[in-house]
């Protein structure tokens, strides 16, 4: 069910209308008038179900190079970052952040895989990509380099919120 607005274009002599759908975990944007329907864009829910402001800004910002020689956030600072992420949790050694997922089917797993493998890249951050049971799908993101969580870390995680991912209906 979408939510119509009619909205009067500058410079246009009709009104369109703006519909809003959501689909899952995604909301699609389309434009109408009486003679046709477009799409003109769609967000992941993902990455607005974060904390309004910090959340989306964690998604702005981009991996640093890290080689070393920098500390390991704190605890408080960890629980700071992690309320700005849904699902993902600290691991036992508090070296690790973790997210667990059970994916439609085999083919929609590793095609989530693909994605955050090219999303890794782009950032220079990788992320242990754990595939178990055929669809069982988990995520641990540490700072290799530190021995421990940085900043990295739940950006990258902000990131991979942000990619579609097509759950097992209940």
């Amino acid at each position: 069910m979408g939510v119509r607005v009619s909205v009067r274009w500058t410079g246009i002599d009709h009104h369109d209308t703006l519909i809003f759908v959501r689909k899952g975990r995604a909301i699609d944007f389309y434009r109408s008038n009486r003679l046709r329907v477009e799409r003109i864009g769609s967000i992941s829910l993902r990455a607005t179900i974060m904390n309004a402001t910090t959340g989306i800004e964690l998604t702005r910002k981009r991996c640093a190079p890290c080689e070393g020689g920098v500390p390991t956030l704190t605890p408080s600072e960890v629980e700071t970052l992690l309320k700005q992420l849904d699902g993902w949790s600290v691991t036992d050694d508090g070296k690790r952040i973790r997210r667990e997922w059970k994916a439609r089917n085999f083919s929609t797993a590793i095609h989530f895989f693909d994605e955050v493998a090219a999303l890794a890249e782009a950032e220079g951050h990788h992320p242990d990509l754990h595939l178990t049971g055929y669809r069982e799908v988990a995520i641990e993101i540490t700072t290799h380099a530190i021995g421990g969580l940085s900043e990295n870390d739940f950006i990258l995680a902000a990131k991979i919120d942000a990619i579609p991912f097509e759950v097992k209906k209940p």
